[in-house]
């Protein structure tokens, strides 16, 4: 599930996505999560990124996590269940590179390999709640700002 937009950005386009999620602790779900992604298609392959609040199996503690297709993982961070949290990703689209921060605290930076590839490609923005096992994820969004160039 998730919202998408029906709109596509360049990178060059964005300056950052930030959202309030909160996770639920009625989340029954082994792998449940709420958060961003934006996905593209690079020489042909699909290509995501993402960073999320998930859950771990803890009934009192989540981790926000961000990571790409490319095997990028961010450090965990662990954070209360039933909390807003803040997630933003902002964008340098010189450097392809993306940097991450939960609750304004910058938590890692990922970098693409090829940045004159990265800065051709048109992205999709997902926003929502997902559930890896089809079992029951409560979460809340708000807060969505988009900052442009």
């Amino acid at each position: 599930g998730g919202l998408t937009a029906n709109q596509t950005w360049r990178i060059d386009e964005l300056r950052f996505i930030e959202a309030k999620v909160l996770l639920d602790s009625a989340t029954e779900a082994s792998v449940g999560s709420v958060g961003i992604q934006i996905t593209t298609d690079i020489n042909g392959t699909t290509w995501w990124l993402g960073c999320s609040i998930f859950d771990n199996g803890n009934a009192n503690i989540t981790e926000a996590h961000c990571g790409s297709m490319d095997n990028f993982n961010s450090q965990r961070v662990e954070l209360p269940l039933n909390t807003w949290h803040t997630i933003r990703i902002e964008t340098d689209s010189d450097m392809a590179k993306m940097t991450f921060f939960i609750d304004d605290s910058q938590i890692d930076t990922y970098v693409y390999a090829d940045p004159e590839e990265f800065k051709k490609s048109f992205f999709h923005l997902y926003i929502g709640v997902w559930s890896q096992n089809g079992g029951l994820v409560t979460g809340s969004i708000d807060d969505i700002q988009i900052g442009g160039r």
